[in-house]
């Protein structure tokens, strides 16, 4: 069955995905940066359709090898970056609008300091701070009809107490990302906000889905 491997840079172990496994986009967030690949199908196999399937949930393929034969499997290896400079923006954009929403002084709060140092330095909290959760596929763009309706923006507090954002961008890859772990310190949050495209107006979620 076509599979894919990925392997973090300095480690020894592959861990390896079936082809419907990568729709599943949190399994994997791990190896969105440093890792190889190995992508692998039986003869006949068109294992650049896994490429693809990457693709659309945001991986960047930095380097590819040619497909070959290996112990009758086609197989090809290709390093990935999940450009994490683009994580770390839509993480910017996320604290912005936490700040937005509730001022500076409540994001000033040690409970988010971990986010603050991976959005300015890349250092990883001891969770994956942004994640795609879903992906829409686009129309394709013939360079004069919008492949999308707008952006969106929705932040609140789970049921952990974990300050979370999601970010959608083009109406295409759905971001989520997570701000703070959460502390005993409770804070009620839930706003949002849509961008038209189309319009080019800014509306609240409550005017767009009730929210």
């Amino acid at each position: 069955m076509p599979q894919v491997a990925f392997r973090k840079f300095g480690e020894a172990q592959w861990y390896w995905f079936l082809e419907g496994e990568l729709e599943k986009s949190e399994c994997w967030q791990r190896f969105r940066v440093d890792a190889e690949t190995l992508i692998v199908g039986p003869p006949g196999e068109d294992v650049s359709r896994l490429c693809r399937t990457l693709e659309r949930f945001g991986v960047v393929f930095k380097k590819m090898g040619a497909p070959e034969r290996v112990g009758g499997l086609n197989q090809m290896h290709a390093e990935p970056v999940l450009d994490d400079i683009l994580y770390r923006g839509v993480g910017k954009i996320a604290f912005n609008f936490l700040a937005y929403v509730t001022g500076g002084r409540f994001t000033s709060r040690e409970e988010f300091d971990e986010i603050r140092e991976y959005i300015r330095r890349g250092v990883m909290p001891p969770w994956t701070p942004v994640s795609i959760v879903k992906a829409t596929q686009a129309t394709e763009d013939d360079g004069i009809s919008r492949r999308t309706g707008g952006h969106e923006i929705v932040l609140w507090r789970d049921e952990t107490s974990r300050v979370v954002c999601q970010v959608v961008l083009f109406n295409h890859l759905t971001y989520q990302v997570v701000l703070s772990r959460g502390n005993g310190v409770w804070y009620p949050l839930k706003d949002g906000r849509y961008f038209d495209l189309d319009t080019l107006r800014v509306r609240t979620l409550t005017e767009v889905i009730g929210l």
